[in-house]
Formats: structure tokens, C-alpha cells, sequence
């Protein structure tokens, strides 16, 4: 994974003001927790930059913005530096703000996953980089004294960095259950089967393998096992209780078209995978991550063919150079038409590898846009990462093998929720990725061109009118003939240049068309039946059956 240090104070980062109320609406925390003084707060120093921008000074009092995004980098203090994310700082006795992060994918499938428990209930599998478990130690082994210690009430670290926090190899191993001390962060231990998004995870040095159950009619469940498999949590455990199953890309046969997967009619691949008791079938599953590209590509459409993983800005990890031992990313390498590559400092092409591109597709633009301000507007960056997993063990059975059949092989799954830690942001950021995913489809301009041209009262637009509508909707503006007004603000869907592109086309305000008897528009039946009975004065009885009763 590609972390960036202390990214609540890079360029972009947003705050939104929650005023007297500490608790956050965008993450979950225990509602004990809001206005409990016992409960520790993460309090900005007023030496402290962020402070100084959350603050916002006018007239030597501070103004309390109710939206705060950072619009340059600044310098941690204090305890700053020492946290990996914040969730709610206080700036004033009662007033709060909360870091809304920015809009990050998880890939579904990873190695050397490590185990998270939660109290004596459940433990699952996590990313070792991921920010989804606290600072957990135990000097006394998994049955011995252990203690959660924190900077603040929910504070999240990675593996990495509660490893650095539990000396001399003080870290909780497989197993571990309880927590004995908590005195300095009570209400750590929590563990809701119901609402998994209260759960409190910590972190282990056991091990955990992720696999994949697949049903009969091709839905697949992710499946975590722990080192130590018991009380897996429920929603990704082996069992009927898993409730996280959705739809893949199975590759298909090429002669009969049919999905090719493992199911109890083929005995699971003829024991690629492991048939089950209630007729799924569990497999391995293999993580291949590569390069996608080894040189320089011919262009910006061979990148976005080939790259589907977002990167942050290089700028995001500080400055740039050649040194490794002074910064992180060399400063780019311009491959023309506006396309950049940023490498690692002192080499070439890897996996972390970064691209620069005009985003002319708008297929990044809002994602993009939550990442940019100033000189990145209008741009997209990616990661020079391919993804794929295979499913199944191919040693046993060479079942998905060609050329009988294709391997099931395909693109690694992202996420927008890590599954550790649930929170409300990150649906809202997958449901506008399924509504720009939609919109941005090469289909959508027309479609939506004709349906706003029908609702104008034309019921059947020619195909030229809706090209032209359609054309404003992508380009963002509309230029009346003959040149003069221009409408719109020439950014993708421009509501001011769709509607201005259908009232004033030439098919709109040509008066001949209205002796067209196809021209116009028709009305719904519904409404045709409403002023029929209108006219004819229709007024309903005790006993009347007619399904409009009411037409007053």
C-alpha cells in the first residue's frame, strides 16, 4: 500500500465543524464517549498550525469555519506528530471538528494479512498497513497482563506502528482474547455481533489467510482464517452466517459462453477447491501484484486501459529528488501530451511508480477533484500496480487448466470500506462511485439528453437533436448559431448548457414542426384518463368501484 505520513495535514485535508458535540458523523464512536470528560479528546495546541486554520482569526477571535480544507501542507506539533490519523480534535473547550478523510479503495484480497481480535469474541484478518486497530501490548503473553494504551479515545494504528509501541517483542500473539488493564483508554474492549461498526479491534503477530466460498449460482463470500480459528467474526467466517457475498467476472467458456467456476456439479474443479458440507466450494486464493508498465507507454489511453488503482499526488510525500535518503519521489519525467511518470527516488519502473494524466474522460473527475486543489485540478494519478488473484490450488487438479478451460484468474476486488473498521464516510463514497460510474459511461449523455428533451414536452427527438444535446451535456457548454451567448461552464454535465442545448436547437423553435402530427409532445395514459373523467365531469359515489376516487 501506498501510506502517506500524517496525511490530516496534507493539502486537501477537510474538517467539518461539530460544534459542542464531540461525536463525529462521519465515523462511529461510542455514544458514551460524547461529553464524558474521562474519556480522552485529542486537544489542539493554540502553537499548532492546524489549530491556527481551524480557528480561523478575524478580528483576534476565532470564527469556527463550518468547512475547513487545507490548502497547503503544514507543520505537526506536539502530539501531532506522533498519531497516525486523528478522528475529532477539540479546539476550544466546546468545540469540535472532524477530519474527514479522503476517499481510499482497499484491495479485496492481500498478503500477510495480520490477526485482529475484539475482547474474547472475534477476531478476523487485517492489512498490516491499514489504520483499524489500537496500540496493544502484552508483556504477559496471550493469557498474561496486556494493556490498550492511547493518544486519544479511538485512535487507530497500524501493525507497523504498534510494533514500534510494544517493545521487546511485547506484541499480542495469536490467541490473545482479553485485555487485563485498560484503565488509560476504558472503553476500548467492545465487541457488537449486531453492529459491527462499534467494534474495537487490536491487534496480534499471529497470521491470517483470506480465501473465497463460492456458491452454486457463482456468488463468492470472502472468508478470513485467523491463525488461531475460533470465533471468527461472523460476517466473513466459514458458515452459513457470512453475509458478504456478491457478483465477480467469471471468465466464460469459449464455445458455449457459460461462466466457468468451481461448483458442486464439477466437484469444485475436480478439487481445485474444497467441497463443503452445504455445497460451496472454499478456495485458495493467489495474489499477483506487477508492474503494468516496464517502460514508458505510447500514451494517456494505454495508461488508462492498463491502470485501475489511484495513487496520491507525488507531492503528498514531501519533496522530491533523486537521493532517496532526502526524499521519497524523484520529480517527474514528462512523456508528453501531458503525461508524467514519478519514480521512487533512485529507480525506475515499480509497482509504486506514478502517473500523471489529463483526466479528458472525466472517469476520475470527482474522486480527482476530493484529492485536488490548484495545479492538480483536472488531473488524475495512478499507481503503475496490477492486481490479479487466482482462485483455486492448481497443483491438485488441472481442471481451469487450458486448453480445455481458462484459469480463474482476475482482477483483485476493490473496497471502499475496510471491513475491520465500517464507517458511514466510506458509503458515502461508494454510492457516489456507483452514480459517477453511471453517469460517466459513454451511454449516459444520450440517454439522459433524451429523457430531459422528453421531459420538455418533444416525445420523439430526432437523432440529430439528441447528438446535439448530448454533445453540450459532455462538453459542458452550448455556443447559440451564429456564435455570441455562450452557455454552461464547460465542465462535464453542465445543467446551464444541456437545458440552454435543448430549448433553444433549431428543432425546438422551428414553428413548422408543429404541423408534424408525430411532432410534440405525448401524453402519459394516466394523464390522458385523469382529463377524460375531468371533462366529462366524472364525480365519485358510495358505492363507485373506479380506482380515482379523489379528482378534485
Amino acid at each position: 500500500d501506498m501510506t502517506v505520513d500524517l496525511p490530516f495535514l496534507k493539502v486537501g485535508a477537510k474538517y467539518k465543524l461539530l460544534g459542542r458535540s464531540s461525536a463525529p458523523r462521519y465515523q462511529y464512536d461510542d455514544d458514551s464517549w460524547n461529553g464524558n470528560e474521562i474519556r480522552k479528546k485529542f486537544v489542539l495546541s493554540e502553537n499548532s498550525a492546524l489549530y491556527s486554520r481551524l480557528c480561523g482569526v478575524a478580528d483576534s477571535a476565532c470564527t469556527y469555519p463550518s468547512t475547513v480544507t487545507l490548502t497547503e501542507d503544514i507543520v505537526c506539533y506536539d502530539k501531532e506528530c506522533e498519531v497516525e490519523t486523528i478522528r475529532v480534535v477539540q479546539v476550544a473547550p466546546d468545540v469540535f471538528y472532524e477530519y474527514v478523510r479522503r476517499p481510499c479503495v482497499h484491495l479485496a484480497f492481500f498478503d500477510d494479512a495480520k490477526e485482529v481480535f475484539a475482547g474474547s469474541a472475534a477476531r478476523m484478518c487485517a492489512h498490516p498497513s491499514s489504520l483499524v486497530a489500537t496500540k496493544t501490548c502484552c508483556p504477559g503473553g496471550a493469557s498474561g497482563s496486556s494493556e490498550i494504551d492511547c493518544i486519544y479515545h479511538g485512535e487507530l494504528v497500524s501493525y507497523s506502528k504498534n510494533e514500534a509501541h510494544c517493545t521487546a517483542g511485547n506484541i499480542c500473539p495469536t490467541g490473545t482474547g482479553n485485555i487485563v488493564r485498560r484503565s488509560k483508554c476504558q472503553g476500548h474492549v467492545n465487541y457488537n455481533e449486531g453492529s459491527p461498526r462499534y467494534n474495537h479491534f487490536h491487534w496480534t503477530s499471529g497470521s491470517c489467510t483470506i480465501k473465497i466460498k463460492v456458491l452454486l449460482d457463482g456468488m463468492i463470500a470472502l472468508i478470513h482464517e485467523p491463525e488461531t480459528a475460533t470465533n471468527v467474526v461472523r460476517y466473513v467466517q466459514n458458515s452459513v452466517g457470512n453475509m458478504n457475498w456478491f457478483h465477480v467476472a467469471w471468465p466464460r467458456d469459449e464455445y458455449v459462453g457459460d461462466e466457468l467456476f468451481p461448483t458442486i456439479d464439477n466437484e469444485c474443479g475436480e478439487g481445485t477447491c474444497t467441497l463443503q458440507r452445504d455445497d460451496t466450494c472454499l478456495c485458495d486464493v493467489v495474489v499477483e501484484n506487477s508492474e503494468g508498465f516496464t517502460a514508458a507507454p505510447s500514451d494517456a489511453t494505454e495508461i488508462l486501459s492498463k491502470l485501475k488503482i489511484g495513487a496520491f499526488p507525488p507531492q503528498y510525500f514531501g519533496v522530491c529528488g533523486n537521493d532517496p535518503n532526502t526524499a521519497k519521489y524523484d520529480c517527474g519525467t514528462d512523456l508528453g501530451n501531458d503525461v508524467f511518470v514519478y519514480h521512487l527516488a533512485g529507480q525506475g519502473y515499480t509497482q509504486d511508480s506514478i502517473f500523471k494524466l489529463p483526466d479528458e474522460t472525466d472517469e476520475f473527475l470527482h474522486f480527482g477533484a476530493a484529492y485536488q486543489s490548484g495545479a492538480n485540478e483536472g488531473l488524475v494519478y495512478l499507481k503503475n500496480l496490477v492486481s490479479d488473484i487466482t482462485i483455486g490450488d492448481y497443483s491438485t487438479s488441472t481442471y481451469f487448466s487450458p486448453p480445455a478451460r481458462k484459469p480463474l484468474t482476475m482482477r483483485n476486488p476493490v473496497l471502499f470500506h475496510d471491513l475491520v473498521k465500517p464507517e458511514i464516510r466510506d458509503s458515502h463514497y461508494e454510492i457516489d462511485a456507483v452514480i459517477h460510474h453511471l453517469t460517466s459511461h459513454p451511454n449516459a449523455p444520450p440517454f439522459i439528453s433524451n429523457i430531459l428533451i422528453q421531459h420538455f414536452g418533444i416525445s420523439n427527438p430526432s437523432p440529430g437533436f439528441i447528438e446535439r444535446v448530448a454533445t453540450a451535456y459532455k462538453e459542458g457548454k452550448y455556443e447559440l448559431e451564429g456564435g455570441g451567448t455562450t452557455f454552461g461552464d464547460g465542465k462535464f454535465s453542465s445543467l446551464d448548457a444541456t437545458v440552454a442545448a435543448i430549448l433553444l436547437d433549431q428543432e425546438a423553435l422551428a414553428v413548422k414542426l408543429d404541423a408534424d402530427p408525430a411532432y410534440g409532445g405525448i401524453k402519459e395514459p394516466i394523464i390522458k384518463v385523469l382529463q377524460f373523467m375531468r371533462a366529462m365531469e366524472y364525480t365519485p359515489t358510495n358505492h363507485d368501484r373506479n380506482m380515482y376516487p379523489k379528482l378534485s
